[in-house]
């Protein structure tokens, strides 16, 4: 009987140890840092770059946005790529 309760302890154990860790990757996955693409429309012309900046609210309007990203300026539309930005 003590070898029973045993094995049903060891295997519980590793069914919650694998259902714990499985919970956490999937909390990770979903709050992984994805890209962001922006498309900015009408642009005037060649001059100049399009800066695109994702601020958090302590940022906002500061000169430390954590998050940015630039492409050459060109008539019409222009998307911008801003990488690894968390949800």
């Amino acid at each position: 009987m003590t070898i029973l309760r045993q094995f049903r302890n060891a295997r519980n154990t590793t069914v919650g140890g694998s259902l714990a860790a499985l919970a956490f990757g999937l909390a990770t996955a979903q709050a992984a840092a994805a890209d962001l693409a922006i498309t900015v429309a009408n642009v005037a012309n060649a001059q100049g770059k399009v800066l695109v900046a994702v601020c958090t609210p302590e940022t906002f309007l500061g000169p430390n946005c954590p998050y940015t990203a630039a492409e050459a300026a060109r008539p019409g539309s222009v998307t911008v790529v801003v990488h690894k930005v968390p949800p």
